[in-house]
């Protein structure tokens, strides 16, 4: 009888688990795929997407980060970001995977049960291989009107060992203030960038900084950089020219997302993420060389200079350094 119970109980467990198959979440999926480096940006009236419909201006969202596969096999799996749904204003504007020549959109899916934008690498990630993606979105957190204010919250989903978090200052804005002191207070383009760092971020912890400043014109901040861009060798290419009346711009609304993307690359993972991982010098490099080249070279070396630069490959700061080494 006892022997008859244990097999009859033996069949239904097998008979359920076959009806109602066992599932893993997404941080079960995606064990041993970690995050290592995260960059938020905000950017308050940076530009305005062309099918912004708010009666406030838009405030652009960036979140930049670096996926590593810790495990020894390849991973073909789900990688995730979590984006508020719930705002009514929010305007998703590119998920993609950052290469050195700018960005590859990739397909992606909105899962609304994890408030998650989800999607599969092109290709499977290889043991110990790196994966830079970027999510980023506009939304109007406030209304028209001189006074602006708001809050910015960030929960993050993920652990991450670093973490920074960069505020753009609006052209024009007066009066910014800001709840938190940051780390550092950088200069990119003109523009006033307040950097915080943190370190050891656990999943769910928040980041919450409190924004107000004062602003009367509606010039945004990609319109202000089209409009005066200083005539030097740093900043060739980023002014509005008058060759066929005006189609020669560098910088339009199409192209805005990707000059965030090449900030933020040259703010963080150049200019200031990557103070602890810098390369070793190639070896059979001899900067007398570099100096000593001809005058020919040397513009050649100048213009790749300039195109690394606004590409965001390397920071001003590095582009002075080494226009300087080749003059």
């Amino acid at each position: 009888m006892k022997n008859t119970l244990k097999l009859s109980l033996i069949v239904i467990l097998i008979f359920f688990s076959f009806q109602f198959p066992i599932t893993t979440t997404a941080e079960e999926t995606t064990k041993g795929i970690s995050l290592t480096e995260l960059v938020i940006q905000v950017m308050p009236e940076y530009t305005t997407p062309d099918n912004w419909s708010e009666e406030g201006p838009a405030v652009l969202y960036g979140q930049h980060g670096l996926f590593v596969n810790e495990t020894d096999e390849a991973y073909d799996g789900k990688l995730s970001v979590r984006i508020p749904l719930d705002d009514p204003t929010l305007n998703l504007a590119l998920v993609g995977q950052v290469i050195e020549e700018g960005t590859l959109d990739v397909e992606y899916t909105i899962n609304e049960d994890t408030q998650t934008v989800e999607w599969t690498p092109n290709e499977p990630l290889e043991p110990g291989e790196e994966y830079r993606y970027a999510v980023e979105y506009y939304f109007a957190p406030f209304g028209t009107g001189k006074s602006k204010a708001f809050t910015f919250k960030e929960t993050i989903d993920k652990d991450v060992p670093n973490m920074s978090v960069l505020f753009f200052e609006p052209v024009e804005a007066e009066n910014v203030k800001l709840s938190e002191e940051p780390n550092d207070v950088l200069d990119m383009y003109g523009t006033p960038v307040h950097e915080y760092n943190v370190a050891d971020v656990k999943a769910g912890d928040t980041f919450e900084l409190d924004i107000s400043y004062e602003k009367e014109s509606e010039i945004t901040t990609l319109e202000a950089l089209e409009q005066h861009a200083p005539d030097d060798d740093i900043h060739q290419g980023l002014a509005a020219t008058d060759d066929n009346d005006g189609a020669g711009t560098f910088i339009s609304n199409e192209s805005a997302i990707m000059i965030s993307i090449s900030i933020v690359i040259a703010g963080l993972f150049v200019y200031l993420g990557l103070r602890n991982r810098q390369k070793a010098p190639t070896k059979g490099t001899n900067k007398s060389q570099q100096i000593n080249k001809s005058s020919k070279n040397t513009e050649k070396e100048k213009k790749k200079l300039r195109k690394q630069l606004i590409d965001g490959q390397i920071d001003e700061g590095t582009y002075k350094k080494r226009i300087s080494e080749i003059n």
